[in-house]
C-alpha cells in the first residue's frame, strides 16, 4: 500500500513514464477528464497533480489545447535526483537512529555500486 497521497501517486506516475521514455518532451498527456477515468480518482484529484507537474517543469499547460511533457527533460531529471537524494537522506539517518554504523552504511554503498556496475 502506497503512503502518498493519491495526488502524488499520479504525478509520480507521470514523472516515471518520461524518465522511461514511455512519455516524450512535446506529448500530450491526457485531459483532466480522462486521466480521472484511468485512475478512478475525482478529477481535482487530477488538477492537482497536474499542478505539482507544471510547477515542477515536467508539463505545461496550454489553455484550451491541453497539457503537454516540456521540452526540459533535464529540470525532471534533476528534480527526480533531488527527490532521491531527500529519500536516501531520510533513510540514512533512520539507519543512523537504529545504531547500523558508519562502516556498515559505507560497505553497502560499495556493494551496491559494484552491482550497479557489473
Amino acid at each position: 500500500m502506497n503512503k502518498l497521497p493519491i495526488y502524488e501517486q499520479v504525478a509520480e506516475k507521470i514523472k516515471a513514464d518520461v524518465t522511461k521514455g514511455i512519455l516524450q518532451p512535446g506529448d500530450q498527456i491526457l485531459s483532466v477528464r480522462a486521466m480521472a477515468i484511468k485512475e478512478r480518482v475525482n478529477p481535482n484529484t487530477i488538477v492537482k497533480s497536474y499542478q505539482v507537474l507544471e510547477r515542477e517543469g515536467v508539463i505545461i499547460s496550454i489553455p484550451h489545447k491541453g497539457s503537454f511533457i516540456s521540452e526540459d527533460v533535464l529540470k525532471l531529471k534533476e528534480v527526480e535526483k533531488e527527490d532521491k537524494l531527500r529519500s536516501l537522506s531520510d533513510s540514512l539517518l533512520e539507519a543512523l537512529k537504529l545504531g547500523i554504523d558508519e562502516d556498515t552504511l559505507h560497505d553497502l554503498v560499495r556493494k551496491v555500486q559494484n552491482d550497479f556496475e557489473a
